[in-house]
């Protein structure tokens, strides 16, 4: 423990200037805002953001006690949006909370970093990582989203931090929480102000919203138990104050996150049941990787570009090596372990989950990773003696980030649910009616169908929202010919409808009955518009 403490305190080489790491934070948090607030109500909500503005709309107990039987995520993000959606429902304004969310979790990246210690260079390490954090392509992309990944990486990266200050301060860590009597005198002599307990607090209530933000996060935080157990059998010695101190913040997690867990229970049937994802292969695994980590797909767009993105991952992964090297020797083999294994820890464990019981496998859930892997980076960095060098190979990695961000803008395109929207309620008539096939596509059509004041009927099916989307089956057909009897045209609109009318009853029911008019696709064909007669 002496050891960890002594290397933590010494000096060390002057690798940066104080005031120029927090120059270049400055500046990061700028950017960063700039480029999370670019254009950031441009783009019409999508399916999912929709899904975010359709239960922020629920009340309180219908939000902890119904939803959760039907929604396969965590409600903690849609009871904050509530209390933003009072000021506000606009596209912008509903994606301005992840936005905040991200940009706050800035000065979270430089501290990562920071707590890294002097000898290792921690500020400039801090400043490095802030830098990429505040220009990455994949953050600025869930900052622009009205949906939970943002908020998730500013819990997760503040419980990292917490855990990292409690391995770079053993000695404070294993002062109790609730001394007494000659206990107080070990208080007195080890605890360096507040530091500890907030520190502890820190851990519980970071713990918590992480996991309350996403189901998948349960595999961040057993990560971190996991190299948390290791380093206290290894190198605490099992010691008893520390082992008490975690024992109240685990208590405290489970008294707060632990009623939830039989609604994770049966989400997990529900998932496999209603949601299916598509099992990872070697190559949807490698995108998501490259994606998570640089912010770019594999996805073939000419041979230049892709040996570009394959060289800068390669760079940039290499960088990361090193720097966990150079963290082991300056900071100790289980802050290396720590930092290595919150960045791969959670994708193995998705990927074994994955595999053995059922796909849950989708690279946003993962997007935190990317926080200690910018860390790791900068610790590269900082294994370049020559400052010229560091700097070039820095600005290079700044400038590749930033050209990634500029394609997003530029290519980014959302479903067009304000244009589908538009062009149905322009074109059809009272007595005409609007089957939204499956009945998930309610929230994005009633979110901009509320600005219009002649509409048709709108009927969800199989079912009405939020009921289960189900399998469309020729059972289902006398209730199509129900509702549609005596109306003049009928409108279907389609999304992925292979899942849910596999046979494609309604459609094909409807082209035996009446007349296709008209056929509209949207988003290269993943949203149809049909209109009969």
């Amino acid at each position: 423990m002496t050891n960890h403490l002594i290397r933590l305190e010494g000096e060390g080489p002057t690798l940066c200037n104080k005031n120029t790491c927090y120059s270049i934070l400055f500046f990061s948090i700028i950017l960063g805002i700039l480029l999370r607030f670019y254009k950031i109500g441009e783009q019409p909500l999508w399916l999912d953001e929709a899904y975010s503005y359709w239960f922020s709309t629920r009340s309180i107990k219908e939000l902890w006690i119904t939803v959760p039987r039907y929604e396969t995520n965590p409600p903690l993000y849609y009871t904050i949006l509530k209390v933003w959606g009072l000021f506000g429902s606009s596209e912008s304004w509903l994606r301005s909370l992840s936005a905040i969310m991200s940009i706050g979790c800035i000065p979270l990246v430089f501290m990562l970093g920071r707590l890294l210690g002097k000898p290792i260079g921690g500020e400039w390490i801090g400043a490095a990582a802030a830098s990429m954090f505040a220009v990455s392509p994949v953050h600025i992309q869930y900052a622009q989203e009205a949906r939970a990944y943002a908020m998730l990486t500013f819990f997760a990266t503040m419980t990292l931090c917490a855990i990292l200050w409690v391995m770079r301060h053993p000695g404070d860590a294993c002062v109790p929480l609730f001394a007494k009597g000659s206990n107080l005198k070990n208080r007195e002599k080890y605890i360096i102000g507040w530091a500890p307990l907030l520190c502890w607090i820190t851990i519980i209530f970071g713990t918590i919203f992480t996991l309350y933000m996403h189901n998948t996060s349960v595999l961040y935080v057993l990560t971190l138990t996991l190299v948390i157990i290791a380093w206290f059998v290894k190198d605490l010695k099992f010691n008893y104050y520390f082992l008490a101190n975690s024992l109240i913040a685990c208590l405290m997690v489970f008294l707060f996150w632990g009623p939830y867990l039989i609604f994770i229970f049966h989400q997990t049937r529900l998932i496999i049941k209603a949601f299916p994802i598509s099992p990872p292969n070697i190559l949807s695994t490698m995108n998501s990787i490259f994606f998570l980590l640089i912010g770019k797909g594999l996805g073939y767009n000419g041979a230049v570009k892709l040996i570009m993105k394959i060289g800068i991952f390669l760079v940039v992964t290499i960088l990361a090596g090193v720097g966990l090297w150079n963290i082991r020797r300056h900071c100790g083999v289980y802050v290396s372990i720590l930092i290595l294994c919150s960045i791969i820890g959670p994708i193995l464990l998705e990927l074994i989950f994955s595999v053995t019981i059922t796909p849950i496998f989708v690279d946003r859930t993962l997007i935190y990773i990317s926080v200690p892997f910018y860390v790791s980076i900068g610790a590269g960095l900082m294994t370049l003696r020559d400052l010229k060098k560091r700097i070039l190979l820095f600005i290079i990695i700044i400038f590749a980030f930033l050209y990634g961000t500029t394609n997003y803008y530029r290519d980014n395109q959302k479903e067009p649910w304000n244009e589908i929207v538009h062009l149905v309620t322009n074109q059809s008539k009272l007595e005409d009616i609007v089957l939204l096939v499956p009945n998930n596509l309610e929230p994005p059509f009633s979110y901009y169908a509320k600005n219009y004041n002649k509409k048709p009927e709108i009927v969800p099916f199989p079912y009405s929202f939020p009921g289960s989307e189900g399998v469309i089956t020729f059972n289902d057909i006398p209730k199509i010919n129900r509702l549609t009897a005596n109306k003049i045209s009928v409108w279907v609109i389609t999304r992925r409808e292979d899942p849910f009318d596999p046979n494609r009853i309604v459609i094909n029911l409807l082209l035996n009955q009446r007349e296709l008019i008209s056929k509209w696709h949207f988003q290269g064909g993943i949203i149809t518009v049909y209109k009969f007669m």
